[in-house]
Formats: structure tokens, sequence, C-alpha cells
């Protein structure tokens, strides 16, 4: 039986529910500065936050969100970082091995 550290650690929910809560806050805060009539609001280091923007990231979290539901948890396939970052070493590798051309410098016939 796995304990509930492990459960927790391995479970999507407070992934999701970080997420949201994080772009609750955004969307908050940006129209709590839009409805007091400022376009900027200061965070909580004194930076100048562009309201309009905050909501708009706000939602676009909260849509991946919603969009990535079910596929929070879901483990990547065994081959990803090589299907999706185009490293295609074996594939180079293999047709090294199968062509008799040099990649070195070009070797001139002498004349």
């Amino acid at each position: 039986m796995r304990s509930l550290r492990e459960k927790v650690r391995t479970s999507a929910w407070p992934g999701r529910v970080a997420l949201t809560f994080a772009a609750l806050s955004l969307i908050l805060t940006g129209a709590a500065g839009l409805q007091e009539g400022q376009l900027h609001y200061a965070n909580y280091w004194g930076g100048s936050v562009f309201a309009p923007l905050a909501i708009v990231l706000g939602f676009w979290v909260l849509v991946i969100v919603v969009v990535k539901w079910r596929s929070f948890n879901v483990a990547p396939p065994k081959n990803w970082p090589a299907r999706t970052l185009g490293d295609n070493s074996e594939q180079r590798r293999d047709r090294r091995s199968r062509t008799s051309i040099s990649h070195g410098t070009p070797e001139f016939p002498s004349a």
C-alpha cells in the first residue's frame, strides 16, 4: 500500500489546484486593478503589473488546465525526448555505419 505522501506526489490534483488558484489570483488581481481605474497594479515586490495582461495570462492558464485536465498526470512515452526534440543521433549513427562516405574533409582526385 502506498503512503499518503506517495499518493499526493503522484496525483495530478495538487498541480491542477495550484494552477487553478494561480490563474484565478491573476484574473482577480488584474480585475481589481481595472476596477480601481488603473491599468497597472503593484505586485508583492512593488513591481508594476499590466492588469489586462495579467487577466489574459490567467485565462490562458485556466484554458490549459481545462484542456489538459485528463492528461496532467500521464507519463510521456519512453522515447519522448528523442521524438519531440529531434534528437535522431541513433538514426544518424545507423546511416553513417551503412555508408562508406567519410564525413571529414572532402577528398579531391589527384590530377
